[in-house]
Parts: structure tokens; C-alpha cells; sequence
């Protein structure tokens, strides 16, 4: 059987990747997303997220538009593409990760210096570095693709917003940030998938911390306004130009004068998971006062019934 002819680039990748350290090839393979994420909305792929209707599995579109041959081609090569990146770098980012964690387990205690200990600490961030870029690549597609699961239930909306924060505090301890969790008096549970709303506070509570200065704050809030909930994440970084406040939402996008800090996904990913929820999120921000990410979330299902009881504070 003659198998059919695959793309010069998707045929070599193996071999380019071989030849390039895990982090570089990531970064291509961002890039060669970005074309293909690009391309396929040129062509017509879907329209923009706020007024896309889902694809069916079959790759019908609803409302009746039906994808040409050439968005199908792309739409193609791009899920070939996340193959590659899910199979041939995500197994061994796993046995690296493995190793790491099994050589610091068996050094004998004269062998576990701090600079030894330092190394392995670094290879470990690395490896998360490198799995982050591969589930924003894949959350991306699954997004554009109408494909975003979310499994919404009720849950307090504090004990989340603690967790993000105690999973990043050391890295704000590096750069002497302080790092802080404010939820006002009565907010009740919210009602959303908790997974991807923890994936949504963490991207703004990381994107804070990166591009705050050494000594800086970042605060995360949440508050009661009608029948949602607000949760916002303050920092004192060095702000977002004026010009540059409609583009932040988007895919890959960075600013020109900023060096590259990842693939440019974590927003427009946090986007699509806050609006799948019926949520809304904005940013506001001044150059040199800092930034202030907020999203909504809808309230939990009032809860009615025989032996149900009141609320505190009521009559």
C-alpha cells in the first residue's frame, strides 16, 4: 500500500526536533502553529471566537457553513502537528522528569550539595516549563476547534484562589514579590468547571509575576457584584501601552518591546475558558501603574427545599 505523501515540513519534524534542544523545539513548534492557526482563520476555518458556532464531529459547521477542502487540509495538518507535539516531545519530558526526581532520591547525603540540589531544581522547572507550552498548544486547538470540555459544578470560590496562589508563591519569593488573597465578606460559591478555572486565575497570577519588578506586589481579589462573581488579579508591573490593550487577548501576540516569555497562549486561553463558562474578562492598565486582569463568574444555583437551612444572618 503506498501511503500518501505527507508535507516537507510535518515529514522532516522528527529530524528537526531530534536536532534541537526540548525548549528551542518548542518554541518552533509554536511558531509553526501560529502559521497554521493563522491560516486557517484566513481561510475561513471558524470566525472569531465571540461569534463562532461550535463544528460538529463529523466537521460540519453548525449553521450550516461546510468547511472547503482547503480549511479541512489545514485543520488537518495543524491536529498532525499537536500529534507530534503531544507523542514525541510529551513522553520524554516524562521519563526526564522521572529521572530527575529518582537521581535526587538515591544521592547520598554527602552528594546532595545546594548546587547539585539547584541543578535539579532547575531541570524539574524546566521540564514544567516545556509540559505548560505543549497544554497551552493543545488547549488552543481544542478551543479553536469548539473542543474546550468543562465539567461545571459548585465549589467556594476562596480555597481555589489560595491554591493558585500557594503553587506560585515560590516563584514570586525569587523575585521578593509579595503575593496576596483577598476575598471579600458574602461572596458565595460559584457555579464552573473548578480545573480550568484554577488553569484561568494561575495563567493571570504567572503572567503577574513575570512581568512585575523584584519587590513588587500582586493581588488577587474577589468580590459580589449582582449575580456574578468578580475575581481580579492586581499587580504593580510597568503596565500595558494603550495601543497594545486591544491585541493582549490574542493568540501568540507579545509586544514589540517585550522580550519573548512563552508562547503568547496563556491569555487567549484563559479567554476561551471564561467564556465557554458565560463569563466576561477585560484588562485595565496604565503605563507605569501597573495592570489589573478581571473575569466573571457565574453563582452557584440558589438551593431551595425542605430542610435546607437559612442563611446566616437572616430573619
Amino acid at each position: 500500500m503506498i501511503q500518501e505523501e505527507r508535507p516537507g515540513w510535518l515529514r522532516h519534524a522528527r529530524e528537526r526536533l531530534a536536532a534541537l534542544r526540548p525548549h528551542d523545539a518548542l518554541h518552533r513548534l509554536a511558531d509553526t502553529a501560529h502559521g497554521l492557526f493563522k491560516r486557517g482563520r484566513a481561510d475561513g476555518a471558524r470566525s472569531t471566537p465571540e461569534t463562532a458556532a461550535p463544528p460538529h464531529e463529523d466537521g460540519r459547521v453548525a449553521g450550516g457553513a461546510q468547511p472547503d477542502r482547503k480549511t479541512l487540509e489545514t485543520i488537518e495538518l495543524r491536529d498532525e502537528l499537536l500529534a507530534v507535539v503531544s507523542h514525541d516531545l510529551r513522553n520524554p519530558l516524562s521519563t526526564i522528569s522521572l529521572c530527575t526526581t529518582i537521581i535526587a532520591d538515591m544521592l547520598p547525603r554527602p552528594a546532595r550539595t545546594r548546587e547539585v540540589m539547584r541543578r535539579l531544581e532547575v531541570i524539574r522547572r524546566s521540564v514544567d516549563q516545556m509540559e505548560r507550552l505543549i497544554q497551552d498548544l493543545l488547549d488552543a486547538a481544542r478551543a479553536d476547534a469548539g473542543r474546550l470540555t468543562l465539567e461545571p459544578h459548585e465549589f467556594p470560590l476562596g480555597p481555589l484562589l489560595a491554591e493558585a496562589v500557594l503553587t506560585l508563591r515560590p516563584l514570586a519569593a525569587e523575585k521578593a514579590q509579595r503575593l496576596a488573597v483577598v476575598v471579600a465578606d458574602g461572596v458565595p460559591p460559584v457555579r464552573a468547571d473548578r480545573q480550568r478555572t484554577l488553569q484561568v486565575v494561575s495563567n493571570l497570577v504567572g503572567n503577574a509575576i513575570k512581568f512585575t519588578p523584584p519587590g513588587g506586589r500582586i493581588t488577587v481579589r474577589a468580590r459580589r457584584e449582582g449575580r456574578e462573581v468578580v475575581v481580579c488579579v492586581e499587580d504593580s508591573g510597568a503596565g500595558i501601552a494603550s495601543e497594545d490593550l486591544p491585541h493582549v487577548f490574542e493568540r501568540f501576540w507579545q509586544a514589540k518591546n517585550e522580550r519573548r516569555r512563552g508562547a503568547g497562549l496563556g491569555l487567549a486561553i484563559a479567554r476561551s475558558i471564561v467564556e465557554a463558562q458565560g463569563g466576561r474578562i477585560w484588562v485595565e492598565s496604565r503605563p507605569g501603574h501597573g495592570s489589573r486582569f478581571s473575569f466573571t463568574l457565574p453563582l452557584a444555583r440558589p438551593r431551595t427545599g425542605i430542610g435546607i437551612d437559612a442563611p446566616r444572618g437572616s430573619a
